[in-house]
C-alpha cells in the first residue's frame, strides 16, 4: 500500500540501519522487487557484520552519515540481487 501511494516514483529505497546479514532485509530482498512492478530497487544498510554496532562512535556516526547520504540518493545504493 505505501508503495502504491506513490505512482509516479521511478525507484524504491530499501533504507535499514542494521547490517545487511541483520533486520528485515533478507525478508524483505526477495519480496520487494516483485512489489515494486518493475521500478528501480535499492538496498542501503550498514555491510554484513558479525556484530550489530562498530563499538565506537566516531565510526557510528561515520556510518549514519553514509547510511543517510546512500538512503536519500547523495551516495552509491546497492541494487537488489
Amino acid at each position: 500500500r505505501a508503495i502504491e501511494r506513490y505512482p509516479q516514483a521511478r525507484t524504491v529505497v530499501w533504507a535499514q540501519e542494521e547490517p545487511a546479514n541483520m533486520g528485515a532485509r533478507q525478508f524483505v530482498v526477495e519480496r520487494l522487487p516483485q512489489l515494486c512492478e518493475g521500478r528501480e530497487t535499492l538496498f542501503v544498510s550498514r555491510p554484513a557484520s558479525g556484530s550489530p554496532a562498530t563499538g565506537s562512535h566516531a565510526m557510528h556516526e561515520l556510518e549514519q552519515k553514509d547510511l543517510f547520504d546512500r538512503a536519500l540518493g547523495t551516495g552509491v545504493a546497492t541494487p537488489a540481487r
